[in-house]
């Protein structure tokens, strides 16, 4: 606004004053004071006055405009009291006071020209009533009316004149859209000639030319989204093929806003970055190009576009922030503001949310002296090089196999929706530097608080230990190219550990192989969508939600002329490739056939050669010349059964077993002669049809028990015939009770093969699992005869007599008394007891020279070994059984010996088990 009037009269005594010199005076100061308001304040609406209709029926409604003032670019204040504005009827809008900007020389524009009326106004009765279908295309604006009306006053006899006054009157009117956009037309004429810089009209984004960018939705329309390929040809339609009607990828579209919006807000910039088309578009060819081991990790890039999409709204529209006026030219919007269009409320008295676009509204422009455009500055400078540095420090995060997946998948607390980026964890795809972590969040970074930022790279991030209340959304990453069964085992144990509101489940790509029940058909990606069309993928899940892992299944050749070649080459059976999200839970129960099952071999707890001794010996009822008779309480069922007692049984918590009422499980010796173990683990199915399921490693004399995988199980079992020792498997191995302790039988299978978090137990699961994954059925076995037995016996024995003390054994220097020098060395108190088949005469030396030797000739020799695999079921090399009495738990990785045999330590009491004392 530039001053018109700049002369003001000076009055001294006894001076004659005529209209001229108040005239003048009140031009001047009435100008400053608006001079003031527009240069020193600012031009626009500053609070309030939004606009809205309500219906009243199907035909008729009102117009509301809430409290509120503005200040037009003269400086003229246009002010809407406490109690809102409500109009229901109008009438033509007549301009009396010359304000051109209303006066268009269309005459057809200016007859659609309305006046708006309240209950109020002097002219309420004579005015028509709002048609809704009348308000399409109008735009609400105030008007400042100047009406003056001449004070003189004439009679027959004289005529005074009283001069004039100026009635200022604030007018709610309704224009039609495409008037204001002429009138914007006009208006920026005006300004051009009077050669004013500075962005003046209400469409600020286009006038700065800056393109509206949207993300689009993962496979809408939909399609048939089975496989893999499907999934990668899905995100690259979004990513990466030309969008309609621009002819250029996402990638491109969001490379050009990026520089757009650099060289629009140059002047408010430090520094000239640029180049963002160029980085993009070499990180699109990454997408389809990808190197070997990337190339799971095609969804990141849908991600990474995301954030940036998010970045550039928030940079832009801080910039628009600053662009405040400096002497906004009088011209703009001399004496009218625009409220914006109307737009139907669906709240009577609360404003629609699409009412008052930036296209028809004069928003606010501060001046610059009551802007702080130094802190705003630095902020704008901030936002910008977030920008630089996310495109500059993408960096895809390839899964460290050497590192515990539980470091690797992280979920992290998050905001969604309307939350600005800056309030949002830092995904995993950034190379985060101390330059990237101080930009996140400006505000943070303000007042010195960038380490509350959180994030993937953060690794002192504990957000998830506080509290969730204004977190609805959980961000999981780190799980693309991870197998998916220890990523759901990882992913089930957080959610348990820290108690998150969400599930997870696995669904497989392509087609099963043969027909399967409509529940299994679910676990596959193509019928599920069918049940659950409403995934999508955000990073994460929402509270209460449903986070959904999706594997790759299939295997094959890949055609050449394949557009994704270069990415399906390089995926893997049973890795993660992509994950989506459902708002809900999934109530029934998730089965992924056949891969969710956990198998676990264990010796069983008797051994071979004990079982044939008791199908093939007669039960000592009654005592003879030789041996005494058994003792045992159930001695007429053990003539001519096998018996174990099941003494515990729990899986998830769920007992089968009450440990006051043990059960047994009886096995008659005929069968066990005929089936081996096949015959015990068909019994335990039948007794505990929703259990475990058993079943035997042929030819091993081991058992194998399968279980849903990441349940919890344990089952004690007790031998009825002789010393009654106890024994227990669970997901972590076997054990044998030894005084009131449970020691680990054998090798224990490493944690991640038998222990995975899963849900609660479920009859369902386990009727599914004995359906699926039953044994076969009893298997005969080729057993000893009772003459090879008692001969395979009298060989033992009589080379157990041969080396009937340690010191004899070929193994005894260096190895025996290297290993007791070794254990004393630890405590020299120790009772060391070399049992198992190097004291009972069956063992098996690495060094056949020594075997050979020990029963005299090579032919011999090969007889025991045959008659060893019959009687024993065992042929290889022996191991070194030591039983260790000590108050010291020992074990054999503590023992510095360099050894070709594998080495057990049992702890108890030296004469608790016959063998060898070293």
């Amino acid at each position: 606004m530039i001053p018109e009037n700049n002369k003001y009269p000076v009055f001294e005594a006894n001076q004659v004053l005529n209209a001229d010199h108040l005239n003048c005076m009140n031009r001047y100061l009435g100008e400053q004071g608006r001079l003031t308001r527009a240069v020193m304040t600012g031009v626009g609406i500053v609070c309030g006055l939004k606009v809205h209709v309500t219906p009243k029926n199907a035909t008729y409604g009102s117009v509301t405009i809430t409290k509120g003032y503005g200040i037009t670019s003269e400086g003229f204040v246009a002010v809407v009291e406490d109690t809102g504005f409500e109009a229901d009827r109008y009438r033509r809008l007549e301009v009396l006071d010359g304000y051109k900007p209303l006066l268009p020389a269309d005459a057809k524009v200016a007859n659609n020209l309305l006046e708006l009326l309240d209950a109020e106004h002097e002219h309420y009765e004579e005015g028509d009533p709002l048609k809704l279908a009348d308000l399409k295309g109008m735009v609400v604006l105030l008007y400042v009316e100047l009406l003056e009306t001449d004070l003189k006053i004439c009679t027959p006899g004289s005529c005074d004149d009283r001069g004039k006054k100026v009635t200022v009157s604030v007018r709610k009117l309704l224009v039609p859209d495409s008037w204001l956009d002429d009138l914007h037309s006009e208006s920026a004429a005006t300004v051009k000639k009077l050669k004013s810089t500075g962005d003046f009209f209400p469409n600020l984004a286009s006038r700065l030319n800056l393109k509206d960018i949207r993300m689009p939705r993962f496979d809408v329309p939909a399609s048939d989204i089975s496989d893999t390929e499907s999934i990668i040809a899905a995100y690259k339609k979004i990513l990466v093929d030309p969008l309609e009607g621009t002819g250029k990828s996402l990638f491109r579209r969001v490379g050009e806003a990026l520089d757009a919006a650099q060289e629009a807000f140059s002047p408010l910039l430090p520094i000239a970055s640029g180049g963002f088309t160029a980085k993009l578009t070499a990180i699109e060819a990454g997408f389809m190009k990808p190197d070997g081991n990337k190339a799971l990790l095609f969804q990141y890039h849908h991600d990474f576009l995301d954030d940036l999409i998010q970045a550039y709204e928030e940079f832009r529209w801080k910039a628009l922030e600053l662009m405040s006026l400096c002497n906004p030219p009088g011209a703009l919007f001399p004496r009218h503001l625009e409220l914006g269009e109307l737009e139907k409320s669906t709240v009577p008295g609360t404003p629609a949310d699409e009412a008052g676009l930036l296209a028809y509204r004069h928003f606010f422009r501060p001046s610059p002296a009551i802007v702080d455009r130094k802190a705003q500055s630095r902020e704008l400078h901030s936002l910008f090089q977030r920008l630089r540095l996310m495109v500059d420090e993408f960096d895809l995060p390839v899964p460290d196999e050497k590192l515990a997946i539980d470091s690797l998948v992280r979920i992290t607390p998050s905001r969604s929706g309307d939350t600005a980026l800056s309030g949002k964890p830092i995904p995993c795809y950034y190379d985060l530097s101390a330059a990237l972590l101080d930009a996140w969040d400006f505000r943070k970074s303000r007042i010195g608080r960038k380490n509350l930022n959180t994030g993937y790279r953060i690794k002192t991030d504990d957000s998830i230990l506080f509290d969730l209340e204004q977190n609805g959304f959980f961000r999981i990453e780190g799980h693309i190219g991870l197998e998916w069964t220890k990523t759901l085992e990882t992913l089930k144990g957080k959610i348990r550990s820290n108690r998150l509101p969400f599930d997870v489940l696995v669904l497989q790509t392509g087609k099963p192989a043969t027909p399967q029940t409509e529940e299994s058909e679910q676990n596959y990606l193509g019928n599920f969508l069918k049940k659950h069309p409403g995934i999508e993928h955000i990073a994460g899940v929402p509270r209460g939600g449903t986070f959904v892992l999706v594997c790759h299944s299939q295997t094959g050749s890949i055609a050449a002329n394949n557009p994704l070649r270069d990415i399906l080459v390089n995926l893997k059976p049973n890795v993660v490739v992509a994950d989506f999200s459902l708002p809900y839970r999934i109530s029934e129960t998730r089965i992924v056939p056949d891969i969710l099952v956990g198998e676990c071999e264990y010796g069983w707890i008797d051994s071979i050669r004990h079982m044939n001794n008791l199908a093939l010996r007669g039960y000592r009822i009654k005592a003879s010349s030789k041996a005494p008779a058994s003792s045992e309480q159930e001695r007429a069922r053990l003539a001519d059964n096998y018996i174990v007692r099941v003494c515990r049984y729990t899986i998830q918590g769920r007992a089968f077993v009450d440990v006051k009422h043990p059960r047994d499980i009886s096995v008659p010796l005929a069968d066990l002669r005929r089936y081996g173990h096949s015959a015990i683990m068909q019994k335990l199915n039948e007794l505990f049809p929703l259990g475990l399921v058993f079943d035997h490693a042929a030819g091993t004399g081991n058992v194998l028990i399968r279980s849903i995988k990441g349940h919890q199980f344990r089952i004690e079992f007790e031998g009825v015939q002789g010393n009654r020792i106890r024994y227990a498997y669970d997901q972590n191995g076997m054990y044998r009770r030894v005084d009131d302790s449970w020691e680990p039988v054998g090798i224990q299978p490493p944690p991640h093969t038998c222990r995975i978090v899963a849900g609660a137990y479920d009859e369902k699961q386990y009727r599914w699992l004995h359906e699926k994954f039953g044994p076969a059925g009893l298997t005969e076995i080729q057993g000893p005869t009772a003459k090879e037995a008692i001969e395979w016996e009298k060989l033992v024995l009589a080379r157990a007599r041969r080396y009937a003390t340690a010191d004899k054994l070929p193994i005894f220097k260096p190895l025996l008394s290297d290993i007791a020098s070794a254990v004393r060395a630890i405590d020299p108190k120790a009772g060391i007891v070399l049992v198992g088949s190097w004291a009972n005469g069956s063992w098996v030396s690495r060094n056949n020279e020594e075997n050979v030797k020990s029963v005299g000739s090579a032919s011999a020799w090969k007889s025991l070994i045959a008659l060893t695999a019959k009687v024993t079921g065992k042929t290889g090399i022996s191991g070194i059984d030591l039983l260790i009495d000590s108050e010291h738990e020992i074990t054999p990785e503590m023992i510095r010996v360099p050894c070709g045999y594998r080495i057990t330590m049992f702890r108890g009491k030296k004469d608790a088990q016959k063998g060898l004392v070293l």
